[in-house]
């Protein structure tokens, strides 16, 4: 079983996404498993499940969600790998390593960082170095997480999984620019127009802010049932 991690609040432009990310995932082959805070009845199945958490007294919602997505291996089992639910695939590029640490765009952080998207792995790997017990366990050994600066908040995640990655030398693979920082066979919400028209793979997505319907749909069509 492959298992596509992801998390969610009840913000439109995250969780309008959603369905839509589970459907593309579903696609080409892979479940959902999504950490979710907030007030809606979110369907959960056996292809897409949903783990409802609570909010942990000191830390942001933001950074729970994040977190948690290192938990996946705690919920699910087989091959397992991170994403963001504002990240929609395109096409079947991910072929990690079924028994090993797979890490994906590395250089797009100038090699500083392992994007949480995409970190893969078997279940047992991801035990093994999120050991904690709890989001909060972990939590707690990162001062940053309660940081006031954004860039050490936000990027709590990827700091822990890089801190306890980087000595496994795990499989990195490439990624590559297209222009302005964006990454290679990506359709950006910061150049939408102009990286959906470009010509090549186009591996995924990431989505426009406000929530934007007519965009996902037109994406599913386009990529996705249209090529069936």
């Amino acid at each position: 079983m492959k298992t596509v991690v992801l998390s969610t609040n009840d913000h439109e432009n995250y969780l309008g996404y959603l369905p839509y990310t589970q459907a593309a995932w579903n696609h080409f082959g892979w479940n959902t498993l999504t950490f979710y805070i907030g007030n809606q009845s979110i369907e959960s199945s056996k292809q897409n499940k949903i783990i409802n958490l609570n909010s942990i007294s000191g830390y942001r919602d933001e950074t729970v969600l994040q977190v948690s997505r290192l938990f996946g291996a705690n919920f699910t089992e087989g091959l397992i790998m991170t994403g963001d639910v504002d990240m929609i695939p395109l096409s079947n590029y991910w072929q990690p390593d079924k028994n090993f640490w797979t890490v994906y765009g590395e250089d797009l952080t100038d090699y500083k960082h392992y994007p949480m998207c995409y970190i893969s792995a078997p279940d047992y790997l991801w035990k093994k170095v999120i050991c904690e017990k709890s989001v909060k366990d972990l939590l707690d050994k990162y001062t940053q997480s309660k940081s006031e600066t954004f860039d050490e908040w936000w990027y709590v995640d990827q700091d822990i999984i890089t801190e306890r990655l980087k000595p496994l030398c795990p499989t990195s693979i490439d990624r590559g620019f297209i222009y302005q920082g964006i990454a290679k066979g990506r359709i950006d919400r910061i150049a939408w127009q102009q990286t959906s028209q470009l010509e090549g793979l186009k591996i995924d997505a990431h989505m426009p802010r406000p929530f934007n319907e007519k965009s996902a749909s037109d994406l599913i069509l386009k990529y996705l049932i249209s090529n069936k």
